[in-house]
C-alpha cells in the first residue's frame, strides 16, 4: 500500500502535464498568427501610399497573414485597423486583431481551464510613414 501512493502521485502528475501540454500545442500557434497578423496589419497600412486604400490594404493582409496555416478559421478573425486621429504623414495607424481558441474538446482540459474558448488579442500601432513618397496617377 506504501508503495502505491507515489506511484498514484506520479502518475496523476503526468496526466497534469499532458493535460497542460495539449492545452499549450493547442493555443500556441494561434497566438503566433493573430500577433503576426496585427503586426503585418499595421504594417501594410503604414506603408500605404494611399489614405483611403490603408484600412482596406491592411485588413486584407491581416486575414492573408493568419490564415497561413490551419490553425485560424477565417471567419472566426477578428481585425479591426483604424487611425487614432485624420490619416496623414506621422500619425498612428493602429491594428487589432482577436479570435477565440476552443478548447473544450481538448482532453483533460477541464481540469485547469474552466472555459470553453481561449480569447486572444493582439494589438500593433506604428506611425504612417512621414517620408514616404507620394505618388500620383497621371491621365
Amino acid at each position: 500500500m506504501e508503495d502505491l501512493v507515489p506511484l498514484v502521485l506520479v502518475l496523476l502528475l503526468l496526466v497534469l502535464l499532458f493535460g497542460v501540454a495539449t492545452f499549450v500545442a493547442q493555443v500556441q500557434p494561434v497566438k503566433v498568427l493573430v500577433a503576426a497578423a496585427a503586426r503585418n496589419c499595421a504594417r501594410a497600412g503604414v506603408e500605404t501610399l494611399a489614405a483611403g486604400r490603408g484600412v482596406d490594404q491592411a485588413v486584407v493582409t491581416a486575414v492573408e497573414t493568419a490564415t497561413q496555416g490551419t490553425a485560424i478559421d477565417p471567419a472566426g478573425l477578428a481585425v479591426r485597423a483604424y487611425t487614432e486621429d485624420v490619416w496623414g504623414r506621422g500619425r498612428v495607424f493602429v491594428c487589432e486583431t482577436g479570435y477565440k481558441v476552443r478548447v473544450s474538446d481538448v482532453p483533460l482540459v477541464g481540469w485547469f481551464y474552466h472555459g470553453e474558448y481561449v480569447p486572444l488579442r493582439a494589438r500593433v500601432a506604428l506611425s504612417i510613414e512621414p517620408y514616404k513618397a507620394r505618388w500620383e496617377r497621371s491621365q
